[in-house]
C-alpha cells in the first residue's frame, strides 16, 4: 500500500485543475468530505459562483503606490453581492511583496489566496519538505510513502539530534491524507466502518489490514526517530516554530472545512469569462467615480 503515490500536499493546485474539467467540480483524486462548507453542490465551469452561505477568505494583496487599496471601492460590494464572499486582504507594499510572501508562507501563516504569483515562483512553496535541505543533501522530493521514509532517514543521518518530521494538528491531518493512500480512513476523516465493494459488506475500520499497515508505518517513523512523537499531542504553534527554527524539516499543510468553496471561488473569479474577462459586461461599473453602466469597449 505504501507504494501508492502520495496525495500532493499542494492539494489546492490539484483541485483547481479538477474544478475546470471534473464532473462535480471537485474531481475525484482527493477526499473532500468535511471540506464543503459554503460550497455550491452543483458548481460547473461557466456557472456563476455564489457561496451557499456568507464566507470570508483572506488574500495577500500587493498594494500599488499609484492606486492604493481603498475600503470603499465598489469592487468589494459587487463581489460580495455576486458571490457571497468577503475578501479580507493582508495589504503588502508592492516593493516588499515577494519578500513578505516568502515570510508568511515559510511561517505557516499565509492568507488563503495568493493570487499574484508568476510561473515557477510557486515551486519553492509546494513541497512537504524544506526544499533547501533536500537540495543540499541531493535528495529528490518523495512521491510515495516509502520514499518519504527514505528521505526522512537521509535527513536524520545528516541531523541525528533532531526529528526530520514534527507535525501539527495533533497528527489528525497527516493521518487523514496518508490513510487515503493506504486505502483506509484516519485522523479528521476517521470512520468506524468502511464499505468493501468486493465483499458487499461493511468492515470495522480499526481492525482492517489497511488500518494496521497505516499504524505500523507511522509507528516505524516514530521508533526510528524520524517523526517527533509530540506530533500527536502538540498544538500548531510549537510545530511551526520547530520548522522555522531548523529543528524539523517537514510539516503538514493547512486544512479548512471551506476548501471546496474557496477552490470554486478562485476558479470563477480568475478563470471564468464572467469573473476575469475584460469584455464581460458587469451589472454595475467597478469604478468608484461612476456607478453607471459602461459598454464593454469602454472598459478596455
Amino acid at each position: 500500500m505504501r507504494k501508492q503515490a502520495l496525495l500532493a500536499l499542494a492539494a489546492t493546485g490539484l483541485a483547481l485543475g479538477a474544478t475546470a474539467c471534473g464532473d462535480d467540480g471537485t474531481g475525484g483524486a482527493v477526499d473532500l468530505d468535511g471540506k464543503k462548507v459554503a460550497a455550491m453542490a452543483d458548481y460547473r465551469a461557466g456557472q456563476q459562483f455564489k457561496a451557499s452561505e456568507p464566507v470570508e477568505f483572506s488574500l495577500l494583496y500587493s498594494d500599488h503606490p499609484n492606486y492604493p487599496i481603498k475600503d470603499d471601492w465598489l469592487f468589494w460590494k459587487e463581489l460580495k453581492e455576486r458571490t457571497n464572499v468577503t475578501l479580507k486582504p493582508t495589504v503588502v507594499p508592492m516593493s516588499d511583496y515577494e519578500q513578505k510572501r516568502s515570510l508568511v508562507v515559510g511561517a505557516g501563516d499565509a492568507p488563503w489566496i495568493i493570487s499574484k504569483t508568476y510561473p515557477g515562483q510557486e515551486q519553492a512553496f509546494v513541497a512537504a519538505f524544506r526544499t533547501d535541505e533536500l537540495r543540499r543533501l541531493g535528495l529528490a522530493e518523495p512521491e510515495t510513502w516509502d520514499e518519504v521514509h527514505d528521505v526522512l532517514k537521509a535527513i536524520k543521518a545528516a541531523h541525528p539530534d533532531g526529528y526530520p518530521l514534527s507535525d501539527r494538528f495533533e497528527g489528525k491531518s497527516i493521518l487523514n491524507y496518508a490513510a487515503q493512500a493506504f486505502g483506509t480512513h484516519a485522523g479528521w476523516e476517521y470512520r468506524n466502518t468502511q464499505w468493501r465493494p468486493d465483499e458487499g459488506r461493511f468492515v470495522f475500520t480499526g481492525s482492517s489490514p489497511e488500518q494496521k499497515q497505516l499504524v505500523e508505518y507511522f509507528h516505524e517513523l516514530v521508533a526510528e526517530g524520524l517523526m517527533d512523537p509530540e506530533s500527536f499531542t502538540q498544538k500548531d504553534e510549537p510545530a511551526i516554530q520547530k520548522l522555522a527554527n531548523g529543528k524539523s524539516y517537514a510539516i503538514s499543510t493547512l486544512e479548512s472545512d471551506k476548501f471546496v468553496a474557496m477552490v470554486q471561488f478562485v476558479d470563477w473569479l480568475w478563470y471564468s469569462d464572467e469573473g476575469c474577462s475584460p469584455t464581460a459586461a458587469p451589472r454595475t461599473s467597478w469604478s468608484r467615480r461612476s456607478p453607471t453602466r459602461r459598454s464593454p469597449s469602454s472598459r478596455r
